[in-house]
C-alpha cells in the first residue's frame, strides 16, 4: 500500500490540488484509495459515468474516442495527470474511454467524496471547471482531421495561440478579395463558401472544415467569400503561428490547399448550367456485390459536375488510403 507521504506528493503535483494548504491536503488523504491495472484494462468507459476522480501515480493511461474510426487516441496521460472530473461535475457520461497502457497505479476519489470536496472547497470546483473547459477544447481539436496527428504538447501549444470567433447566421467571416492572414477551423455550425461575382456556392464547410487556408502560405486576396449559414463557432489560426509554431501540419494543409484550388478552378471553368446554390459534391458510395467470393463491395465517387471527374479519381485513391480530400 502507498504511504500517505506518497499520496501527498502526488496531490501536490496535480493541477486541481496544487494550491491547497498542507492542512487541507492532510484532510483529503484518507479519502483516496489505491488501484492497480494491467495493460489494456478498462478504467472509464465512454458513454458511462466515470465513477470517481483518478490521479495517476505511476505508468500511463490512454484516452480514446471509441466512436471515431480506428479508436482515435486523444491523449496519453502520465504521472500526476487526473481524469474523470467531467462526468462528476456535469452529471454527464464520460466523453472518452480510458485504458491502461501498461502496468498502472492510480489513486481514486469516489463520486460522493468528490462532491463533498467541491462543496467545501469552492476554489477546487473553479479549478476543475477550468480544467474541463481546456479538455473540451483539446478534445475538439484532436478530433479534427487536420490536427489529429499532433502530439499532446503540440495541441496544448495550439490551444494557447488559437483565437475563437463567433458568428451569427448571415454574418460574413470574410469577403471575396479581402486581404487574408489567417485560416479558420469550424468548431460548430456551417459556413457557405461562395463566389459573390456569380453567386455560386463552392462548398459548405461543417465541423472540422478548414477555411481560408491559402492565407497560411500565400499573401493574396481571398478567392471567395465565407458566410455563416447558422450560428457558428470557429478557431482562428494566423499565418505567423502556423509557420513558426506548427510546421508538422504544413504538408497536410498544403495538400488541402492544392485540392481546394483544383476544385475551385474546375468549378469556375465548368460551363454546365447550375442553380445559384449548387455546390461541389464528392459523394462516396459503396455498392454491394452479391455472391462475390473475392470482395463483397466496391466503392465509387459520384460528382455533380463533369469537369470534376478527374478529381473524383483522386478522391477514390485518397479514400482507399484513408486520406480523403
Amino acid at each position: 500500500l502507498m504511504k500517505q507521504d506518497e499520496i501527498r506528493k502526488i496531490l501536490k503535483g496535480n493541477m486541481a490540488f496544487s494550491t491547497l494548504e498542507d492542512r487541507e491536503l492532510e484532510e483529503l488523504l484518507p479519502y483516496f484509495s489505491e488501484h492497480n491495472y494491467r495493460l489494456g484494462e478498462l478504467i472509464v468507459r465512454q458513454g458511462y459515468p466515470s465513477g470517481g476522480y483518478y490521479i495517476i501515480v505511476s505508468g500511463k493511461a490512454r484516452v480514446v474516442d471509441i466512436e471515431k474510426k480506428d479508436n482515435l487516441t486523444l491523449a496519453l496521460l502520465k504521472k500526476g495527470d487526473g481524469f474523470g472530473e467531467y462526468s462528476l461535475l456535469t452529471a454527464q457520461p464520460a466523453a472518452a474511454t480510458v485504458r491502461a497502457s501498461g502496468r498502472l497505479q492510480l489513486i481514486r476519489l469516489s463520486e460522493s467524496d468528490f462532491k463533498t470536496l467541491i462543496k467545501t472547497n469552492p476554489s477546487i470546483k473553479t479549478t476543475f471547471q477550468k480544467v474541463i473547459q481546456r479538455h473540451e477544447h483539446f478534445n475538439s481539436l484532436k478530433r479534427l482531421t487536420i490536427f489529429s496527428e499532433l502530439q499532446s504538447d503540440e495541441i496544448n501549444l495550439l490551444l494557447d495561440i488559437l483565437e475563437t470567433v463567433e458568428l451569427n447566421k448571415g454574418d460574413f467571416l470574410f469577403r471575396e478579395n479581402d486581404s487574408g492572414d489567417a485560416a479558420y477551423v469550424v468548431h460548430s455550425g456551417k459556413i457557405r463558401i461562395l463566389s459573390e461575382e456569380n453567386n455560386k456556392t463552392l462548398s459548405i464547410e461543417r465541423e472540422g472544415g478548414l477555411i481560408g487556408e491559402i492565407a497560411l502560405i500565400k499573401d493574396q486576396p481571398r478567392m471567395a467569400s465565407a458566410l455563416a449559414m447558422e450560428n457558428t463557432r470557429l478557431y482562428k489560426l494566423n499565418r505567423i503561428a502556423f509557420q513558426e509554431v506548427l510546421p508538422r501540419i504544413q504538408n497536410k494543409v498544403e495538400s488541402i490547399i492544392t485540392n481546394r484550388m483544383l476544385k475551385y478552378k474546375a468549378f469556375t471553368r465548368d460551363k454546365a448550367k447550375a442553380s445559384e446554390t449548387d455546390e461541389l459534391q464528392f459523394i462516396r458510395e459503396t455498392h454491394r456485390i452479391p455472391y462475390a467470393w473475392y470482395k463483397r463491395s466496391i466503392s465509387s465517387v459520384r460528382v455533380n459536375l463533369p469537369s470534376l471527374a478527374p478529381l473524383a479519381c483522386v478522391e477514390m485513391i485518397l479514400y482507399a488510403c484513408h486520406r480523403p480530400m
